[in-house]
Formats: C-alpha cells, sequence, structure tokens
C-alpha cells in the first residue's frame, strides 16, 4: 500500500505536472487537499514532492502563492494546538 502511495506521488505526479496544463492545479491541489491530510504519510510525500520538484520548476509560483498558503496553514495549526496546553 504505501509503495503506491510513493509511486504515485514521486513518479505520476512529476510525469503529469511535465505538462504545463496540469501543473499549477496539481500544486493548487497539493497544497490544498493533502497538505492538512490525515495521514502522516501523505502529508509527508506532498512536502517531499514539493520541496524536491515543484520549488526546482515553479520556483516564483511556490514562492509567491505556496509560500504564504503553507504559512497559513502553519499559523493555524499553532493556534489549534495551543488551545490545548
Amino acid at each position: 500500500m504505501i509503495r503506491h502511495l510513493v509511486m504515485n506521488y514521486f513518479i505520476f505526479s512529476v510525469y503529469i505536472a511535465q505538462f504545463e496544463e496540469y501543473t499549477l492545479s496539481l500544486i493548487n491541489h497539493l497544497v490544498e487537499r493533502k497538505v492538512g491530510h490525515w495521514d502522516t504519510v501523505i502529508r509527508e510525500l506532498t512536502a517531499k514532492v514539493n520541496l524536491l520538484y515543484f520549488y526546482t520548476c515553479m520556483f516564483m509560483y511556490m514562492f509567491a502563492a505556496v509560500t504564504q498558503e503553507m504559512a497559513y496553514f502553519i499559523l493555524k495549526l499553532f493556534s489549534l494546538n495551543s488551545r490545548f496546553l
């Protein structure tokens, strides 16, 4: 099961992202839906794919849009965790 997830994230997502019409949609999907996924394996794979591949091929978009979204997500998690301390 885990091996299939790794293949999907590393091989297929990188292959699909080579086509310009899918690149931004795939990045947005990963950031909006998979970064906050309940399964830690999916979150880790999403982070690895984002950092390894998409930051190198779409640096300006990732820096401008995705970094802000990730900062918002981290602040939201921090505020949720601080409520239970």
